[in-house]
């Protein structure tokens, strides 16, 4: 991505994070996040990608009012940013977050298999050890 390109990405993150947490935060629901905002090199298309803690449903209607409101925040971004031309901004749903949770779950229920497998083997190296303590000891 050129230097221009990545600098005003982050600049549209920060300053349209701003925007939902000050302006907007009545109006969208659920707690939206801005992951990555991806600009095109024409400057014409902004891609908004939007993480949103809840159920599917709630990540569904608020992602529709982020892009009825997509209007709004475009102005808006134009007064703070003062930019000739402002892309078309498109929010998109991250689901990157879902993924790594449920990747957590997995790893977390194959550790789960494999100690519960070691155990068994663990449970017989102490059953034989007592018997090897109670036996008497040979006398000199």
């Amino acid at each position: 991505m050129p230097y221009r390109t990545d600098k005003l990405s982050h600049a549209f993150r920060q300053e349209i994070s701003a925007i939902l947490q000050r302006e907007l935060r009545d109006k969208v629901l659920g707690l939206p996040t801005i992951i990555e905002v991806k600009v095109s090199n024409d400057l014409s298309l902004a891609r908004i990608y939007v993480s949103v803690f809840g159920s599917p449903e709630l990540q569904r209607e608020s992602l529709a009012k982020l892009t009825e409101q997509g209007g709004f925040i475009r102005k808006l971004l134009g007064r703070r940013l003062r930019l000739r031309k402002i892309p078309e901004l498109r929010f998109v749903f991250d689901d990157t977050i879902g993924h790594g949770d449920r990747m957590m779950q997995i790893f977390a229920e194959i550790g789960k298999e494999t100690s519960d497998e070691a155990q068994p083997s663990d449970r017989e190296t102490q059953t034989s050890e007592p018997d090897a303590a109670q036996a008497p000891e040979p006398e000199s």
